[in-house]
């Protein structure tokens, strides 16, 4: 665990670091020291020089360099160099390594370093020199995560003492999920303590391998501040470098109050569809979650999300004061995100409303509990259950509107400054968030009109 202080020092952390991560909190220190000469020695196996005063994503996109053709061409055997050539010629070819102009999170970029680790990486007697060659490509490729992961636990940092001037700033390691990310911890001077999980947006680096990041969908973000609005969702911050390095920072759905999550809750449930029914009909508890199931289901359809009800470790629920009980989303991921993107693919259908009186769909539910809880014979009541959520969204379309708005004027701010991208930006928060009112809005009609089979 890091631990940051309100001047933004770092603070030596009580536990063990990994050794990637002290090499990363080196170079923040040497990066941001002030009025040092950063002088970097050259490793003794390679080559590669790089200029003093640069910053660690700088000094990743110059160590790249050393990578280049005649380097290459050097190492590797006749054929596979040809391979190289044929495989990237469409990303702007091996020449791109040593073009210091490109960044080396370009996605043309890092493809064709991905490339040719992966070539590499597949020769089974490596002569020594392509044996060491491997060897350093190896170790940019980790250096470059361990770039990626300190700036976000930087630009958390940055942020949330901004939040929080007076606090006291820690990082710990995000334990969950495919998304590189971390664990910011807040302490205030009055001991109150705040936790937020970030994580890169959904098309952003992943935990596992650093893959090029694609922009942000502004879509995403619209879904997070509508589920925040709503209170299925957690409060949402939305910071980061650029449109590509976005993050996203929610508070711990436990804050001042109890929360377990669902699959907790699962384990104490039976598995046996027999058993669920006898449940649901004598246990007050179990049915008041079950309430809150069909609420969670609506919810996901109208907003055209995925892994989350389906997903026992991605929702849970919450203690409220006045004793009742409320869902509460920790994560999900949209069905409908790409760049090249279509409003239109967001509204829902008649088919849509009949899945929904289904209780499946497209979610294929396998948990027993939830399949028996959202059956049109649910032991609960079907109907009279959508009733009341529908009566609980009354005020849907204004929470759609006041997510909308946050989002809007987050954008300047996160696309620096890109006026044209900001307009396509708007004009889809615009067009999807209308979406969303009409989604409800025609599935609280069919509702009024439906009339269920009489066995």
């Amino acid at each position: 665990m890091q631990a940051y202080t309100g001047d933004m020092k770092f603070i030596k952390s009580k536990f063990s670091f990994s050794l990637l991560l002290i090499v990363s909190v080196m170079g923040t220190l040497l990066t941001h020291a002030p009025n040092v000469e950063i002088v970097e020695e050259t490793p003794a196996r390679s080559t590669q020089q790089v200029q003093v005063g640069l910053t660690p994503g700088q000094k990743i996109t110059q160590r790249m360099a050393y990578f280049s053709v005649p380097k290459l061409r050097e190492v590797m055997p006749a054929d596979l160099f040809a391979k190289l050539e044929e495989q990237t010629a469409s990303y702007g070819g091996l020449v791109i390594l040593s073009n210091l102009d490109i960044e080396y999170e370009n996605r043309n970029k890092w493809y064709v370093f991905r490339k040719v680790k992966e070539i590499i990486r597949g020769v089974k007697e490596k002569s020594d020199n392509l044996h060491q060659f491997y060897m350093n490509l190896l170790e940019l490729f980790d250096n470059a995560q361990v770039t990626a992961l300190h700036r976000i636990e930087f630009k958390a940092t940055e942020f949330f003492q901004a939040l929080h001037p007076d606090g006291k700033i820690e990082i710990d390691d995000k334990k969950n999920g495919i998304q590189l990310g971390c664990i910011a911890i807040v302490t205030e001077p009055t001991s109150k303590t705040f936790k937020y999980y970030v994580k890169t947006h959904s098309a952003g680096l992943l935990q596992d391998k650093t893959t090029s990041a694609k922009r942000f969908s502004a879509i995403e973000l619209l879904v997070y501040k509508v589920l925040e609005a709503i209170g299925v969702g957690c409060k949402t911050y939305f910071f980061g470098r650029n449109m590509f390095d976005t993050y996203i920072a929610t508070l711990d759905a436990g804050h001042d109050c109890e929360f377990i999550v669902y699959e907790k809750i699962k384990e104490k449930l039976p598995e046996d569809d027999e058993e669920c029914k006898a449940l649901l009909i004598r246990n007050d508890e179990t049915r008041i979650i079950a309430c809150l199931f069909t609420n969670l289901d609506l919810l996901c359809r109208l907003l055209m999300l995925t892994d989350l009800q389906t997903n026992p470790s991605n929702f849970g629920f919450v203690q409220m004061p006045d004793g009742g009980k409320k869902v509460k989303a920790i994560d999900f991921r949209t069905m409908k995100l790409d760049e090249d993107i279509n409003p239109e693919d967001f509204a829902n259908t008649e088919n849509s409303f009949k899945a929904l009186m289904n209780g499946n769909g497209s979610y294929k539910y396998r948990d027993s509990f939830m399949r028996i809880v959202l059956a049109p014979d649910s032991p609960i009541g079907k109907m009279d259950t959508l009733r009341k959520v529908f009566e609980e969204f009354s005020l849907f379309e204004s929470m759609v509107a006041e997510g909308k708005l946050k989002v809007l004027a987050n954008l300047p701010e996160l696309m620096g400054g890109e006026a044209k991208l900001i307009r396509e930006m708007k004009l889809d928060i615009e067009q999807v968030s209308g979406i969303f009112i009409e989604n409800f809005r025609l599935f609280k009609r069919l509702f009024l009109e439906y009339h269920p089979r009489v066995a």
